[in-house]
């Protein structure tokens, strides 16, 4: 099995509202329009407006995107993927692959987490003698992104977590800009990545302006974007079932 390459927009993923696209991402991502007006909002408020939103959040599902360069500024080794998410508190995830540039095989994969050191992962074609549902463990390469970040930590509470480490400091700048037509106010913060990937040097959080909840992530290694998480057509409280989140070789792409 090749490397899965996680298509983790799920964390983050799972927290945005709308329309989201990355930063100087392919071109099938929308690019915001870079207006940099600064604001009156505070990084806290957008924080703690985060951390309101997620206690109210049982469940949601949407559509996310990621976009990583294993090698800082070197666009050949850029991977950009799609895929259907669910998930539920208090930390299941579930991500169904509908696009991977790196190898289109991935299409039809469907990883499910649910906590712990493991996932499951159901191909859309089966190894001979092996067949098509495994469990691996979280730090296995096939489940790691292109730079070795684990889906544990980079789910939506795992973002919830970075955003109010001790450890995270934030620029005292709040940019505006917008993505796909709505407005964002974005933040900067170091040291959120400490112990998941020490080379990015700073996180961009991009708040949706009107519901306050993140709109995208992106993490940095100095000037070179090395992660993108995008969501659309998020649905928050759907009433989602735990049997979504447990595969079996019989297992399907969900419905919604």
């Amino acid at each position: 099995m090749k490397r899965l390459g996680i298509l983790m927009a799920l964390a983050v993923v799972t927290t945005a509202c709308g329309q989201m696209a990355s930063l100087q991402a392919p071109s099938r991502m929308a690019t915001p329009q870079r207006l940099f007006a600064l604001t009156t909002r505070t990084p806290a408020d957008l924080v703690a407006k985060a951390n309101e939103v997620f206690a109210d959040l049982k469940d949601c599902t949407a559509d996310v995107t990621t976009w990583t360069a294993k090698v800082p500024g070197d666009k050949d080794t850029v991977t950009y993927g799609e895929a259907r998410m669910s998930f539920k508190k208090a930390h299941k995830d579930r991500l169904e692959v509908t696009k991977a540039d790196d190898d289109p095989k991935k299409v039809g994969t469907v990883i499910a987490y649910t906590g712990g050191d493991s996932a499951q992962i159901l191909l859309k074609k089966g190894i001979p003698l092996l067949g098509r549902l495994f469990t691996l463990k979280i730090t296995d390469k096939k489940l790691l992104t292109t730079r070795g970040v684990r889906i544990d930590q980079m789910d939506l509470p795992a973002m919830i977590g970075r955003l109010n480490a001790k450890r995270a400091t934030f620029d005292p700048t709040v940019r505006e800009d917008a993505i796909n037509g709505r407005k964002v106010l974005i933040v900067t913060a170091k040291g959120t990545f400490k112990g998941i990937d020490d080379d990015v040097t700073h996180e961009e959080i991009a708040f949706d302006a009107e519901t306050g909840v993140p709109a995208l992530d992106s993490a940095f290694v100095g000037q070179h974007p090395v992660l993108r998480l995008g969501v659309a057509n998020l649905k928050p409280n759907v009433g989602l079932n735990d049997d979504l989140f447990v595969l079996t070789k019989d297992s399907t792409f969900a419905r919604r």
